[in-house]
Order: C-alpha cells, then structure tokens, then sequence
C-alpha cells in the first residue's frame, strides 16, 4: 500500500449527530434486552451504517482505493462514477448524515472533483487537473482545497 495522502474533512455537528443516533440505538437495545440488545442494536447500527455506504459510496470507495495504490487511471474512472451518481441523486449528498450516515464535512461531488484533479496532476497532465479544480470551483466557490491547489498550479508555473 502507498503512503499517498488521503484527506478527509469531518463535521463535529454532523458527527455529534452520527454518534447521538448509535446513542438512540444502543438505549433502544438496552430496554429491549440488556446487554444482548446492546450487542444487537450495535451490530445493527453498524450493518446500516456499511449497507447504506456500500449502495450510495460504491464509486468513491473504489476510487479512493485505486488512488492509495497510485492506480490514477482507474481512481479517475471510479470518481468519475461517483461524480456522476451524486450529480443524478444531489439529495443523497445533501442529505448524507441520513442517507449514508456520513459525517463528511464536503460534498461528495466536491470531493469527486477534487480527487479527479489531484489523479490528473500525479499523471502530469496538470491542465485537465485544473480544469476539475475549477470545474469545482463553480459548484463550490468556497472550497479552501480547490483554491489552494490551483494556486499550487500557479506557483509551479512561474
């Protein structure tokens, strides 16, 4: 396995929810049955928990695995998928602490993008990497990530 970096930017208050939501899971198992219930809500929560990201992050796990491995081709692909999954369903990444249960601070289509960017700039095609960062840019005027990296861009340049 590679030591490429992989960043990942956590709400605490999408985070407190997460957690507060296993709390409700874990009450409702303790009345149900004691510690057997415990046990079961917590397994429970956690088949939920893989279910729902299985189904709805299918494409950005893959794309992140290939990513660690420096497999860029096949990253870009994968986050291409994912990029497209979550621009035909915008709810599900709106709404990802309930739909994936997901603390993610950044949208996943942000993240997608991002992702997209960064394989083009390790396979040296640095303007196609820009393109995706500014892609990013016009749907998330505000991401620090795309912004720093296309300054990156800039600053290589000169």
């Amino acid at each position: 396995m590679s030591k490429m970096p992989v960043t990942f930017n956590m709400s605490w208050f999408r985070f407190a929810a997460l957690m507060a939501l296993l709390l409700v899971f874990i009450v409702v198992g303790a009345i149900a049955g004691k510690e057997i219930g415990i046990i079961i809500a917590g397994l429970t929560f956690a088949f939920i928990l893989i279910s729902l990201r299985l189904v709805f992050g299918r494409y950005h796990s893959r794309g992140l695995r290939y990513y660690k491995r420096q497999q860029f081709e096949k990253a870009i692909a994968e986050f291409k998928k994912s990029l497209d999954f979550f621009r035909a369903h915008e709810w599900v990444d709106r709404y990802r602490i309930v739909t994936m249960l997901s603390p993610a601070e950044l949208a996943f289509r942000e993240i997608a993008m991002i992702s997209i960017g960064s394989c083009y700039a390790q396979l040296g095609d640095i303007e196609t990497s820009r393109e995706f960062y500014e892609e990013c840019l016009k749907e998330f005027p505000e991401s620090m990530t795309a912004k720093s990296a296309l300054r990156f861009i800039e600053a290589a340049k000169n």
